[in-house]
């Protein structure tokens, strides 16, 4: 039953999930929603979704298969980065789209932050291991704290709910023996501090 429910908590938080509901809370959170056409809100949720999620899963699930077929464990060393490596194209092509056709400044540098923390978890991932998991929360709760500082937004229940989630997170991933404590809490710095300081100052 526990890990049946830890398998269904790490699924919810997926990272890949992460910066599709952060473009959406950036616009919601920042009153953008309210002058926005809806079919503007439509198209910058489009390509959001199509670029982060579904052509990222699309082609992880293909290498991940095609490792199969040949033979070659999904869990091969070299294997781990390949990922990491097809979601930041993605995301990077989601973030170029975003900046040549005027999303609003939030959502921009929201996926300036996920960009940058997929390539900086795919570096440190070469000497130690981190939870991309709580990178991605970590990132969503530093990016939603400096938004109610500068707009001078009440985000308080939203972040302790996302710190919950991280909470639970981390939790199941240690029960599967994913991860170790120390990848957990290193996982969710990365992701605040990335996230934080992108917001701040790009």
């Amino acid at each position: 039953m526990l890990k049946q429910l830890s398998r269904i908590i790490t699924f919810l938080f997926h990272p890949m999930i992460i910066p599709s509901l952060g473009v959406y809370m950036m616009l919601t959170f920042s009153g953008y929603l309210g002058y926005l056409p809806f079919k503007a809100v439509g198209i910058i949720m489009s390509i959001s979704i199509i670029s982060t999620f579904v052509m990222p899963l699309s082609f992880v699930l293909f290498f991940y298969f095609r490792s199969i077929t040949r033979k070659t464990s999904p869990e091969n060393e070299n294997m781990k980065f390949v990922p990491i490596f097809i979601c930041l194209i993605f995301y990077f092509f989601c973030y170029y789209i975003f900046t040549k056709t005027g999303v609003p400044d939030l959502p921009v540098r929201f996926m300036l932050g996920v960009v940058t923390s997929a390539f900086v978890s795919l570096f440190i991932l070469t000497k130690f291991n981190i939870s991309l998991h709580l990178t991605g929360l970590g990132g969503l709760s530093g990016a939603l704290f400096v938004l109610s500082v500068r707009m001078a937004v009440n985000l308080e229940p939203v972040i302790i709910a996302i710190i919950l989630a991280a909470g639970l997170t981390g939790s199941s991933l240690l029960y599967r023996e994913i991860h170790k404590p120390s990848e957990i809490y290193w996982g969710f710095i990365n992701g605040v501090t990335i996230f934080s300081l992108v917001m701040l100052f790009c």
